[in-house]
Formats: C-alpha cells, structure tokens, sequence
C-alpha cells in the first residue's frame, strides 16, 4: 500500500509542474516538422516536373529543389536541439515528482514501486498476448489481472528469482544497478532506475509502511498530518 501512495503522490508531483504543458508544444512542433521535412507534396512534384524540363528552365527546378533541401536540413537539426532540450526538461520533471512522493511515502516505497514495475510490464505483456491469442481462438480470458500475476509468478519460479515481481527483502540498501531491472518499455524516455533511487536516497526520508488491508487505503491516501 505504501508503494501504491508513493506512485500517486508522484503523478501528483506531475500536477503540480508548471512546465508539463512544454509536452504538449513539443508533441505539435514534432508533427509539424516531420510533415514539413519527411513529407513530399505537390511543390515536390511540380519542381521536380521543371527540373526534367529543357536545360534553359531545368536550372530554375535544381535551384529551388536545392533550397529546399537546405530549409528541410536546417530545421530537422534545429529541431533535433530542441527535442534534446525537452527530453533534459523531462528527466528533471521526474527527479522533482519523485521528490515528492519521497515525502510523501519515504525514501523506499517508490523505488520498491519502479523494482516491480519491470515485472509488471513484462507480465501485462505475456498475459495480453495470451488473450488475443485465446480470442483467436473464440474463448474467453475473464480476469486479466490474475493471469499477469500467474505469468509473474511462474517466471520467478523458472528463473528462481525469490523478490521478482515482489517487494525486495532489504530497505536499507540499494536495490538497482546498471545490470539489474530496466525501466518498462513504456518509459523508456523516464531517468535509469539506477538514477532515480539516486535521487530518492539523496537525502533519506524513513519509509511509513502501512498493511495492505482494504481499510487502510483511506487513511494512506487522506492522512495531511504525515509530516514526512
């Protein structure tokens, strides 16, 4: 349940950002330059059509195709910058939402979040794949969430790997290193694990653990008084 508040109280520090709005600038400007630079139109066609004309007009279409050639170079490494920019924009968004669910939660509950989310994405992604499969076939999968934790499980069991997927045992140590559990694919562009417990055991916070019973939810997610 602790991990389950730390993970809101990090969407929240997203909320919070005045810059998430950049994204959505940076998403538009991307469409825009990739039809300006990627697509070819009907200028394209008629200047190619001028430059297999006769020589004395040809040489008009190679002038023309050659600047615009030059424009589209220009703001695809112009843009590269900027994409560049937003993806630095985007790495600190993290570290600060992670402060506070750090806070919020301590210093272990979201990075025992992200140890299970790997697990997480890898199971979501067999038992998916199983469901299509099983409808192709016209049956039924009636709970999703139990077959991902059975895909969970039974790669812990092939792979004997006893905190896969799972809590880890210890809480005072460091839990990723550059070998070990990779972000999910669907966050591929979020700061290594490795640099994001970094940050969250920069300065520690003791973690406020809770039992995982249905009537503690409430009181996870409304207690103000949490100093931490």
């Amino acid at each position: 349940l602790d991990e389950f508040k730390a993970v809101l109280a990090h969407e929240f520090g997203h909320f919070a950002q005045r810059s998430m709005g950049v994204g959505r600038w940076v998403y538009l400007a991307q469409g825009i330059v990739t039809d300006l630079v990627a697509r070819r139109d009907a200028l394209d066609q008629l200047l190619h059509f001028v430059s297999n004309l006769d020589f004395r007009i040809a040489w008009v279409g190679w002038g023309l195709r050659l600047l615009v050639w030059a424009l589209r170079a220009v703001i695809d490494q112009v843009f590269r910058v900027v994409l560049l920019l937003g993806r630095a924009l985007s790495r600190q968004m993290e570290f600060q939402a992670d402060r506070v669910s750090v806070r919020r939660a301590g210093s272990d509950s979201l990075v025992h979040a992200l140890h299970r989310l790997g697990a997480a994405d890898r199971g979501f992604s067999q038992a998916i794949g199983f469901v299509l499969s099983e409808a192709e076939r016209g049956r039924r999968t009636s709970d999703l969430f139990a077959l991902q934790t059975r895909f969970v499980e039974r790669y812990r069991e092939a792979h004997a790997l006893t905190d896969y997927g799972l809590t880890p045992a210890q809480s005072d140590g460091r839990i990723f290193t550059k070998t070990v559990a990779d972000a999910p694919v669907m966050w591929s562009t979020h700061p290594s694990n490795e640099d994001r417990e970094s940050g969250c055991k920069k300065h520690y916070f003791p973690p406020h653990l809770h039992p995982p019973s249905p009537g503690a939810v409430s009181c996870c997610l409304l207690d103000t008084s949490d100093p931490a």
